[in-house]
């Protein structure tokens, strides 16, 4: 019973560790492909519009008056996002349209 047990929990961490591979490679190839594809321009202020934490993502709306997603990889890790902020940020058009990267608190 006991090896059972043991070798169930190895399989499950194997599993586990597998996810966190392919998850780490998604990203980056995400990350790679979005690069790629971005047209960047200067840095530009704006508002928090909402953001959820647990989802990972919402949008500023910036100076142009324009809406800009944020996924939480573009957020200085020390930050944390609530309606209303101030940010300033690198406005990105993507293939999937525009993006904010590189997302500071002010």
């Amino acid at each position: 019973m006991k090896e059972t047990e043991k070798l169930e929990n190895e399989a499950e961490e194997d599993m586990q560790e597998e996810d966190v591979e392919e998850t780490q490679e998604e990203e980056t190839q995400e990350e790679e492909t979005s690069e790629s594809n971005e047209q960047s321009s200067d840095r530009m202020e704006g508002t928090i519009k909402w953001f959820n934490q647990k989802k990972g993502y919402g949008f500023v709306q910036g100076e142009d008056g324009q809406d800009y997603f944020v996924h939480y990889t573009a957020v200085d890790k020390e930050a944390f996002l609530r309606e209303n902020d101030k940010v300033s940020f690198e406005p990105v058009q993507t293939d999937r349209g525009k993006q904010a990267k590189d997302v500071r608190l002010i």
